[in-house]
């Protein structure tokens, strides 16, 4: 029976890119995603009010 391969934490950071190209447009996309949703509930709320 052969050992588990410890990694290091290099290792574990090497994963693979995000699906945009780096973290930075994920959580821009997120943010983005957010206040969409934050301006669209303030209209609803102005709207049915």
């Amino acid at each position: 029976m052969t050992k588990p391969k410890k990694t290091t934490p290099i290792e574990e950071d090497s994963e693979q890119s995000p699906i945009l190209g780096t973290w930075r447009n994920v959580y821009i996309l997120v943010a983005g995603a957010l206040l969409v949703t934050i301006i669209l509930f303030y209209l609803f709320t102005l709207y049915f009010a």
